[in-house]
């Protein structure tokens, strides 16, 4: 006696069994895209705190540099102004001369 297996076959013509599987299958890279999908996001808020963090530091730094030039400009200015002072015999200005021997260090 000859046994006759009968498949259902969907409206695809693939058998229902097939498409179980498939929908599992695709279930299955649904979860794993979805979990990529909240990793990608964890990571690009990291990114965005780190980005925030630098652009933090770079104001500081450029804020420092700005002093510091401004600073370095003034030394300048005023070096320039005791050099002039000094070549054309300006005697209205004195300058300081300190009666303390410089300390050296040994």
């Amino acid at each position: 006696m000859r046994s006759t297996v009968r498949l259902a076959f969907n409206a695809l013509g693939l058998p229902v069994n097939c498409k179980i599987e498939r929908n599992l299958l695709l279930e299955e890279k649904v979860k794993t895209l979805q979990q990529e999908n909240e990793d990608l996001q964890v990571r690009m808020q990291n990114h965005l705190a780190v980005a925030r963090q630098l652009s933090d530091e770079l104001i500081t730094i450029r804020q420092a540099l700005e002093k510091e030039s401004q600073l370095r400009e003034q030394a300048h200015r005023e070096k320039e102004e005791l050099l002039y002072r000094m070549l054309s015999g300006d005697p209205s200005h004195t300058f300081p001369v300190s009666t303390e021997a410089p300390l050296i260090a040994t």
